[in-house]
Parts: structure tokens; C-alpha cells; sequence
């Protein structure tokens, strides 16, 4: 019984994934993004609004490209936590700045702080990197590292290297931070981008869809020579 359950549930499990990699198909296919915006429609970054729920094109990719930036900074910095000949730059720039300050003291606080600004600055070469069309790897190696730790001083957003084809691209970044949001949810949002798009045909501007009521009723009327006549109405509506 124990056994029976378990593959039910996996089965259970199984369909799930299928019908949510199908839900994410079709919304990629159907949906505009950055890089693909999807013509006459109410907003151009419209899987960006599934994501983030903003009034405003602007807003929702604002609100996405900060998320990549945070997603990034983590993920870089863990890099930076297991490179060792970067932790020693790091180190001997620490140093350097605490004897200076005549506070050897400081000196762990200081590693820390320029690791992050460095892991940081190597997020906005990242995002710039998605949003010009490159890839940008989870977890990256020493050779796809973009700054150097000069670079925390002096800062200015240069060109990428987009000849990579190792890692995720932007919409692949999406389909990450689409796995985060409630299904309900996703499909409540996906419903107000149709209703968006509907308002903008012709006749359509007050388009609701909670006001559309979907449905069929049926009658029928039977006869024989022993029982007479059976008749019955049935109706459905979703």
C-alpha cells in the first residue's frame, strides 16, 4: 500500500511539472519581454508583469533588473568566497586601506565590504550582459569573471562579451523567477494581460473578464407507447 502511494504521488508530481513547463511554453510563446515585445499589445514587457505586478512598463522592468542585480550580487559573491587568488586581492586591498586608516583592526570588516562592492559592481556588468542579448552562468568560473577590483573605485559601465554560450540567458533568467510565483497567482496575472490586450480591439474597452459567463443548456423531450412522455433541461456553465 505504502509502495502504491508513493508512485501515485510521483505520478501526481510528474503531471504537475509537465502541465507547468506546458503553462510556461505557451506563455513565452504568447507573452512579449525585453529583447521580444510583442506588438499592439497594452504593455511591452509583459512577462516582466507577471513577475512583478507594476502599472507601468517602466516599473516592471525596473523591478526585474533589480531583482537580477540581487540575484546576481549573491550569486557572485559566493564566487568570490571560493576564489582564492581573488580573496587575497581582496585581502592585500584591505590591508592597504587599514594601514592607511592606522586601524589594522578593520581590516576582516574591510575584506567583507569589498567583496560584496566588488561582487556588486560585477552584477551590473551581468544584468547589461542579459539585457544586450548574452549569458551570464549561474555559478561562474575565473574565466568568465568581467571586472577587475580596480574597478570598485572607479566605475563605468563598459562593454560586454557576448561571444559566451555557457549559462542562462534573459529569458531563461524569467522562466527562473517565474518558478517562484503561485500558480493562481501566475494565472490571475495572465488573465489581466489578456483583458489588457482585449480592451485595445475595437467595441472592447470595458472588456471584463470576471463579467463573461460561458455555458450550454440542453433539452430534450422523450416519448414511448407504455411510460408517455420524460423530458429534461440540464445546463452548464464554467
Amino acid at each position: 500500500t505504502g509502495l502504491l502511494q508513493e508512485k501515485t504521488e510521483e505520478r501526481g508530481f510528474l503531471t504537475e511539472e509537465k502541465e507547468r513547463l506546458l503553462l510556461e511554453a505557451y506563455l513565452f510563446q504568447k507573452y512579449g519581454y525585453y529583447g521580444q515585445e510583442k506588438e499592439n499589445a497594452a504593455l511591452d514587457y509583459q512577462v516582466e508583469y507577471l513577475i512583478a505586478g507594476k502599472n507601468s512598463d517602466t516599473e516592471n522592468l525596473k523591478a526585474v533588473v533589480h531583482r537580477l542585480l540581487l540575484f546576481r550580487e549573491a550569486a557572485n559573491a559566493v564566487y568570490l568566497y571560493g576564489d582564492s587568488a581573488k580573496r587575497a586581492e581582496i585581502s592585500a586591498m584591505a590591508a592597504s586601506v587599514a594601514a592607511v586608516a592606522l586601524a589594522p583592526y578593520l581590516q576582516p570588516l574591510l575584506e567583507t565590504s569589498i567583496l560584496f562592492a566588488w561582487a556588486y559592481i560585477e552584477s551590473i556588468q551581468d544584468v547589461k550582459l542579459l539585457l544586450e542579448g548574452g549569458k551570464v552562468p549561474l555559478i561562474k568560473s575565473a574565466s568568465d569573471w568581467q571586472t577587475g577590483l580596480s574597478s570598485i573605485l572607479n566605475f563605468s559601465p563598459g562593454s560586454v562579451d557576448k561571444a559566451t554560450s555557457r549559462g542562462l540567458n534573459y529569458r531563461q533568467y524569467l522562466s527562473m523567477f517565474l518558478l517562484t510565483k503561485k500558480e493562481n497567482e501566475l494565472l490571475f496575472s495572465m488573465m489581466d494581460v489578456m483583458e489588457m490586450d482585449i480592451r485595445k480591439t475595437d467595441y472592447n474597452e470595458n472588456f471584463r473578464m470576471d463579467g463573461c459567463v460561458s455555458g450550454f443548456r440542453i433539452a430534450a423531450e422523450f416519448e414511448d407507447r407504455d411510460s408517455g412522455k420524460c423530458s429534461f433541461l440540464r445546463a452548464y456553465y464554467y
